[in-house]
Formats: structure tokens, C-alpha cells, sequence
């Protein structure tokens, strides 16, 4: 059912579209378009998938198609070069494309667009899950909850509890999987959200406990695919290792976290030393860590718009894009012009 919120949303974007002034928008800026995954219209995955992280094919090519005819297009490194040398331009409105995690669906789904209409992109990867069958903890719970595996993980809890120390991620999931036995709602986005409190490693541990997939996960980018890539305009960034949430981990694992991940995709033709922070989480102490790193600028989750003389680089804005809120070019444009 469509919210009042999302029609009022669509009535007034529709307006804004019809009045022509998108064609203005953000002159003498750049929009950091920020996608997870891009889906086929009929994924099956739609159903169960969190809504703000992905885009379907259509809407992500009539994005590109939008993009390329009213944006001058970038590449992320590109436009750390024109930040460097003073080399933007203020007569234009730029665009640079991103995309967070590594999901294999960019691969299949979004790179012959960017290459149908020549669109550089940056792809931040965790480097532990690329080629490695292992699997973000949300998509883990995601699966328990809403493809009916509540009775399979309920009867591994009891011996989950023996084999696993005193754990509140534990408790905490063991509590919803109870209300769902009880016949009570659990509303899934709620719960991740409570629990990215914890760290991403002991989320894994309780999770692989209480439910084992039939079948490796094929979720994210490999090796190979992402060379093909980067010989194809898509250059690739560190979002950690392990995806943690930099903010609940000791700036000793932080360190860790920045380093050896930078250190992997150096070996990449196509890598760049910009990164970004899982979650858009970080602080000041984060932040220098971040540039002493050796990396020359930072992507945050933060909407906005950003300028010829960016605050700052190592927190910059970015537009996050998902289906409900651009799938028609109305509200795609209306997104971009709500920067103003």
C-alpha cells in the first residue's frame, strides 16, 4: 500500500518536473550519487530486500540516461584532481557515481549501463567478502526472518546458547524470533538497526550458530569480475576489511581495518585511495586515522551536495539513492533538486 507520504511526495515532484527548473539544478556544484545494489525488476530479492538498498535495472538506466544528459560526469578521482588544482568548474553541475559493499549485482546489472552511456564509477569494497563466500550479517537475518526459516533457526537456539558465550546479540535475536513464535510483528529494519551496536564479527558468530545456508554465498564481486571492471571506467576504493562499524571497534582494529584493506587493492590498476566509512559512521579521531592512512579523501552517508571548496574532504556528502524515492525521472529529479 502507498503511504499519503510517498503520493504527496510523487504529486509534488511531478510539479517541480513538469516546471522545467531541474534543468538549473545544482550549477556549480557536485552530486555524489551513492547505490548499493541493482536489481532486476523481478528479483525475487524485492520482496525481502532492505528498501533502502537497492535500485532496479530500469530506474538505475533511467538514472544514467538523466545524469549523462544534464550532469557533466566524473569520475571520483577526477574530482579530487579539480579539488586539488582548483581546475572546477562553477558554470557546471557535476556528478560522480558510487557504489557501496561490492555486490555482484553491480556486475551484472549496472555495468553495461555505465558503459552504454561511458559513465565512470567507484565501487567501495570490503575486501574480506570479496571471493570469499562470506556474507553480510543483515542479509543473514533478513533470510531468518522473511523467507520462513523461523522454525529451522528456533530449534538451533538452545544449542546456539550452549555453544556461544554470554552474547546480548544472541539475547536480542532470540527475543524477536520468540515474538515471532508468539504470533507478534517484528519489524526486520528495526532490529538491524538495534544491533549494529555490535561488531560485525560477533553478529557473524551468532548468526553462522543459529542458521548455515544450504549453498556458498555468490552475493558479492570476485576477483576477476572486478578486473574486468577496472579496465572498463569503474575504479575501486576501501570500505574496510570487515565492514565494521568504525565507531564501535578501538582505533587500534580502525587502524588495522584502513591498512590492510588499503594495502589489498593497491595491487588493483583501477584502485584509488579514497574511502568510506561503513554505515557513514566515524568521528574526528576516525577521520584522522583515515587521512594519515594515505588516503586523500572520504565518502560519507551524509545528503548533500557538495561545492568547488569542499568543508571537507574526508566528509563528503553524498545523495543516496534507492527504488521508492527515484523510480520515475520526477522524483529523481526532485531528489537531486531537495540539495538545494
Amino acid at each position: 500500500m502507498v503511504s499519503i507520504r510517498l503520493l504527496a511526495r510523487k504529486m509534488i515532484a511531478f510539479l517541480y518536473y513538469c516546471s522545467g527548473k531541474y534543468r538549473l539544478a545544482n550549477r556549480g556544484r557536485v552530486i555524489i550519487l551513492m547505490y548499493h545494489r541493482i536489481l532486476e525488476d523481478d528479483d525475487v530479492l524485492i520482496a525481502s530486500i532492505q528498501p533502502g538498498m537497492y535500485v532496479t535495472r530500469s530506474s538505475f538506466e533511467r538514472q544514467m540516461a538523466y545524469v549523462n544528459k544534464y550532469y557533466e560526469i566524473t569520475s571520483l578521482e577526477d574530482l579530487t584532481k579539480m579539488w586539488a588544482c582548483d581546475g572546477f568548474d562553477r558554470s557546471k553541475a557535476y556528478c560522480v557515481v558510487t557504489f557501496d559493499d561490492g555486490w555482484r549485482d553491480n556486475y551484472l546489472n549496472a555495468f553495461d549501463i555505465l558503459k552504454k552511456y561511458n559513465i565512470p564509477a567507484t565501487i567501495f569494497l570490503a575486501t574480506e567478502y570479496i571471493d570469499t563466500g562470506r556474507r553480510f550479517w543483515h542479509e543473514t537475518l533478513v533470510d531468518i526472518f522473511l523467507t520462513n526459516n523461523i522454525d529451522r533457526v528456533n530449534a538451533a537456539l538452545s544449542e546456539a546458547k550452549q555453544t556461544i558465550e554470554s552474547s546480548s546479540a544472541l539475547q536480542e535475536i532470540t527475543d524477536s524470533i520468540r515474538k515471532v513464535k508468539r504470533g507478534e510483528s517484528v519489524i526486520v529494519d528495526e532490529l538491524i538497526e538495534s544491533l549494529k551496536k555490535y561488531s560485525s564479527e560477533e553478529l557473524e558468530a551468532v548468526l553462522a550458530a543459529i542458521f548455515k545456508p544450504s549453498t556458498r554465498s555468490e552475493e558479492m564481486l570476485n576477483w576477476n569480475e572486478i578486473k574486468e571492471m577496472g579496465q572498463q571506467n569503474i575504479s575501486f576504493g576501501s570500505h574496510t576489511c570487515n565492514h565494521e562499524i568504525l565507531t564501535n571497534i578501538p582505533l587500534n582494529k580502525v587502524q588495522d581495518e584502513l591498512q590492510k584493506s588499503g594495502e589489498e587493492l593497491q595491487g588493483l590498476d583501477s584502485y584509488i585511495p579514497v574511502f568510506c566509512y561503513p554505515n557513514g559512521n566515524y568521528n574526528d579521531d576516525i577521520q584522522r586515522l583515515v587521512s594519515e592512512s594515505g588516503y586523500v579523501a572520504a565518502v560519507t552517508t551524509q545528503q548533500g551536495a557538495e561545492v568547488s571548496d569542499p568543508l571537507n574532504l574526508f566528509a563528503l556528502k553524498r545523495v543516496g539513492v534507492h527504488e521508492d524515492i527515484s523510480s520515475t525521472n520526477s522524483l529523481f529529479s526532485y531528489l537531486l533538486a531537495r540539495l538545494n
